[in-house]
């Protein structure tokens, strides 16, 4: 079944073509929401790395389960939002000189167990064969049951279940990990990103903070981060297997919680982003509200308001919205 999909989808031909009567935004707009800002990124960086700490200080001088519990839900959402900081900088949207937006770029990137250079020729070729077989993103979801919709409420609720206790992380990091231009990483880059490694965990032994960093570092990777890029993947392509594969890109309208939780520094427009991927995501929020503007753009675009309301109700079964019977096929 999935090889009949992915054949199928390659009908079509690059984001370019696909997309190209939805770009309604003028040269100048774009020119001036693609500006870099250094400032702003540098202090998204710095909190979020000022957040885990607080978060981590708190939890180990007051230690209790309950304090425990809420740092993992603080800590994993903000590891994911320094992964939403190494996408910008995967589009060289963090600073102007390049050298140091990579070597940023690879900080973060290396919180969430990923390599800058590896995850950017991953993305560039999401972006530049979206939706269709060359598109690695697209084919990893489309051989994983967990992205296959719409599926019953219970099946959604119990998946969510197993990958907030980490059940589900070991098959996510490994499939991402296995993709080609994930692994097309220079033999320096591996190897200093191996030195730091070991560096770190031979650190934690020898001073002996390895408790920290596996209540820190590790299960929030294994948990609440895992369960949070998941909801997060759905809401940017998944969930909208009755339309044309071309219109498979959603912008999802949030409240301000759910939104620093699930898709901070304007992810959430994801739509826009893949129209205009030079826009800073510090911008896409004000590239949104010109393009609603204008048409074809507001009668055509994905636009979901939650990913928990939502987001949700796209992606449940119901009567209207039957579970397809790929889904079982996919499972098997």
């Amino acid at each position: 079944m999935s090889v009949a999909v992915l054949k199928a989808s390659a009908a079509n031909s690059d984001e370019s073509a696909v997309l190209s009567d939805l770009r309604v935004a003028t040269k100048e707009e774009i020119r001036e929401f693609s500006q870099i800002n250094s400032t702003k990124f540098t202090a998204a960086v710095l909190l979020e790395f000022t957040v885990i700490a607080a978060a981590v200080y708190l939890s180990w001088t007051h230690f209790t389960w309950w304090s425990y519990l809420l740092a993992v839900c603080i800590i994993g959402p903000r590891i994911h939002a320094l992964g939403v900081l190494m996408h910008e900088a995967s589009h060289y949207r963090g600073y102007r000189n390049r050298k140091l937006n990579d070597f940023v770029g690879e900080i973060v990137a290396f919180c969430t167990t990923a390599s800058l250079e590896g995850y950017r020729k991953n993305h560039f070729a999401h972006h530049r064969h979206l939706n269709t077989d060359d598109d690695p993103d697209y084919v990893r979801n489309l051989l994983t049951g967990e992205f296959i919709f719409p599926q019953p409420l219970r099946t959604i609720l119990w998946t969510l279940v197993r990958y907030g206790l980490g059940l589900k992380t070991w098959q996510t990091f490994t499939d991402y990990h296995k993709t080609e231009q994930v692994r097309d990483v220079s033999v320096k880059k591996s190897a200093i990103r191996m030195a730091v490694t070991l560096s770190i965990l031979g650190a934690s032994i020898w001073y002996g903070f390895w408790p920290m960093l596996i209540l820190y570092w590790f299960s929030p990777i294994l948990t609440t981060f895992s369960i949070v890029r998941y909801i997060r993947n759905i809401g940017d392509h998944v969930g909208m297997e009755h339309l044309p594969l071309c219109d498979r890109t959603r912008t999802v309208i949030s409240p301000m919680l759910e939104q620093w939780m699930i898709a901070p520094y304007g992810l959430n427009y994801h739509l826009e982003h893949h129209l205009y991927p030079s826009v800073t995501s510090f911008n896409l929020g004000k590239l949104h509200k010109i393009m609603m503007t204008r048409e074809p753009y507001r009668s055509r675009a994905h636009v979901t308001h939650g990913y928990l309301t939502g987001l949700l109700k796209e992606c449940m079964a119901s009567p209207s919205n039957p579970v397809p019977d790929s889904t079982a096929q996919v499972h098997s």
